[in-house]
């Protein structure tokens, strides 16, 4: 019997991880304006569900690194927009001490 081989298609990067990339890049900055909070949680929830569409694609989607980097950044931004405001606030009433 003859078997016919037909060539694997090459992976591609999953949309969702560089949509988690990006965000993540723009929650940094945008901590300092508020819009970190949605954007960094944004790219959190997007950077887990496209490393999870990842590791059940079996081969067929990349990206790994790029939503890792995007959660990681989405964090980041989250974090840093609750923190500024809060700083901000402590120094502009002498930080609650007196």
């Amino acid at each position: 019997m003859l078997e016919v081989a037909f060539p694997r298609q090459a992976a591609r990067t999953d949309g969702l991880a560089v949509a988690a990339l990006i965000l993540g890049a723009l929650s940094i900055p945008g901590s300092f304006v508020l819009v970190g909070f949605i954007l960094g949680g944004a790219a959190f929830m997007m950077g887990l569900v496209s490393r999870s569409r990842i590791a059940e694609g079996q081969g067929r989607l990349k990206g790994d690194m790029l939503a890792l980097l995007g959660l990681s950044m989405g964090l980041a931004g989250f974090v840093l927009s609750v923190a500024v405001p809060t700083l901000l606030i402590m120094m502009g009433t002498g930080g609650g001490h007196g």
